[in-house]
């Protein structure tokens, strides 16, 4: 059992991180392997969460943050389910990580409110104030409405859904080898 003051989480990895994990003794992000894989606004989106690491004292710089599942499908299934297909590319050996680390060392969001923010757009309360047009908020100046994300509590629960179901992401400075308490390798389908 986990103490209050410490989480426990899972970060899908693909081997080569496993790899650096070994040699290093830690797992760090890497701002250029993330724009290896995706698009410039990715990579901006990676940049903004860091900095809201750095501002509530949880990474000392920005640096591309770990990321791993707190909630993968809600209270009732935390772990992700490694046969989903969207882990890792398809056929890719991968690792999901179980590692259990100190509340302080983790920035936890609400995992589809932060697809909002990646879209650049008004995260909303409820249906309501949904809006499917991209609105291209910039992220130095970001949007008030994106510090929902943070809070696990907040959005109508008609439209995000019950609170014991959501998806709840965190973001780490870094996983160290200590960290780890159990590895279990699959491949991406």
């Amino acid at each position: 059992m986990d103490s209050p003051d410490e989480l426990r989480l899972w970060s899908i990895q693909d081997v080569a991180a496993l790899r650096a994990l070994d040699h290093s003794g830690v797992l760090r992000g890497s701002f250029s392997r993330v724009s290896d894989l995706s698009d410039r606004e990715t990579v901006e989106a990676y940049r903004w969460m860091s900095a809201q690491m750095v501002s509530r004292g949880i990474a000392s710089s920005v640096h591309c943050p770990v990321w791993a599942w707190c909630r993968y499908r809600g209270i009732a299934n935390p772990r992700p389910d490694l046969r989903r297909r969207w882990h890792l590319p398809r056929g890719m050996k991968g690792v999901c990580l179980e590692i259990v680390v100190p509340s302080s060392r983790v920035l936890l969001s609400q995992f589809e409110m932060w697809l909002y923010v990646m879209d650049r757009r008004t995260v909303p309360h409820g249906s309501k104030f949904n809006r499917r047009v991209k609105e291209n908020l910039t992220y130095e100046k970001g949007s008030r409405t994106w510090q929902r994300i943070f809070d696990l509590c907040a959005g109508d629960e008609d439209y995000w859904g019950s609170l014991d179901e959501r998806a709840i992401q965190g973001c780490l400075q870094q996983i160290k080898k200590s960290d780890i308490v159990r590895i279990v390798e699959f491949t991406a389908r």
